[in-house]
């Protein structure tokens, strides 16, 4: 069928439906990269200063490059990535921190696109991430003050949203090792003790050196200079590095440097041990220690082993670098047992052992 258009040539009426539906469907996939996106740069989940370009990203959603394209620049708009001297966009460093263009996979730099999946319709996509993200740091914060129960109603009044989504958001939580259940099914927190913290290290100490002799040959070095540069502007700081910088110096060397591998069995392993990496910040911010420069010279040795291609030597120095940490770890943990309980939301309520 045909039909006359106002300059007076003809169009067949299926091939303009056609376009019609292609672009509602890209209007659709836009609001859905642009949502993960925009979730993932809110809560600093992906690496500072790393560039985001549509080839990459449009791989990663498995979706064409026209919806990626209308993504960033909306992100851009709304000013949560940057343009630079190259191609693509980046994602903003910190406050007077120096922005190194980061050229890594999006995977191994905090990118996941599943993190707004379907769920009930009472919430929506970024209702869901937003009770599911909120929940996840307060369990990380809580663990090293004891053991605590997750209340249902009460999370469920606290963000506005029904039981069935809580039970959905707690029972993801319980399958990535996050929170535990008891005999009653109660859903429960912690606690992180000496013991429990000992045996994440050691986990680590056994895994990552062995995931960086793998990862070694793929890490070129693009990807290490920005790395070490950042090292070098953590020593300028000390003792009082800012702790977000620390924490993408952690970032560079623990994810995006020890799971650049092909392994994601190994690489579920490796992230189930860090909880213990995530407590340790929590630890730092919590009470505004300074950082030891032994820890930033760790950090560096294990660096410039790698862009020597001292594998072995870089394998060594990460093991050292994870013995030193647990040190330091269980002396955060001694403090912040003699340190009052800070105000948590009221759906985690204190457990008894």
């Amino acid at each position: 069928m045909r039909f006359a258009l106002i300059d007076g040539s003809f169009c067949d009426v299926c091939l303009v439906f056609d376009h019609i539906a292609k672009d509602a469907l890209s209007i659709r996939l836009h609001d859905k990269v642009y949502q993960v996106l925009e979730l993932h740069l809110v809560q600093h989940r992906l690496t500072p200063g790393l560039v985001l370009l549509e080839g990459a990203i449009a791989e990663a959603f498995r979706v064409s490059r026209a919806p990626v394209q209308m993504a960033l620049r909306r992100l851009h708009r709304a000013g949560h990535v940057q343009r630079f001297e190259g191609r693509g966009y980046v994602v903003p460093a910190a406050a007077n921190t120096p922005l190194v263009p980061v050229r890594s996979s999006l995977s191994l730099s905090g990118l996941d696109v599943s993190i707004l999946p379907q769920t009930p319709q009472d919430i929506g996509r970024a209702g869901w991430a937003r009770v599911a993200a909120d929940t996840q740091r307060t369990i990380e914060a809580a663990e090293p003050f004891g053991r605590f129960r997750l209340s249902e109603s009460r999370m469920a009044s606290h963000f506005g949203v029904s039981r069935t989504v809580v039970r959905d958001v707690l029972g993801r939580l319980h399958e990535r090792g996050i929170i535990t259940k008891d005999e009653r099914s109660h859903w429960l927190v912690g606690p992180l003790t000496d013991a429990s913290l000992r045996e994440m290290y050691e986990a680590r100490i056994i895994l990552e050196p062995a995931a960086l002799r793998q990862a070694a040959r793929r890490l070129d070095r693009a990807t290490l200079d920005p790395m070490l540069k950042r090292v070098e502007i953590a020593r300028t700081q000390l003792p009082r590095v800012d702790p977000t910088l620390m924490e993408q110096i952690d970032q560079d060397l623990h994810v995006d440097c020890v799971q650049h591998i092909g392994n994601r069995h190994l690489i579920d392993l490796i992230q189930r041990s860090h909880a213990s990496l995530k407590a340790s910040h929590m630890l730092t911010r919590f009470l505004e220690w300074g950082i030891e420069s032994g820890s930033v010279t760790e950090h560096a040795l294990i660096f410039e082993a790698l862009l020597q291609g001292a594998t072995e030597a870089a394998a060594e120095a990460l093991k050292v670098h994870l013995e030193r940490s647990l040190e330091r770890a269980l002396t955060q943990l001694k403090v912040i047992s003699v340190v009052p309980l800070p105000p948590f939301p009221r759906y985690l309520v204190e457990s008894p052992p």
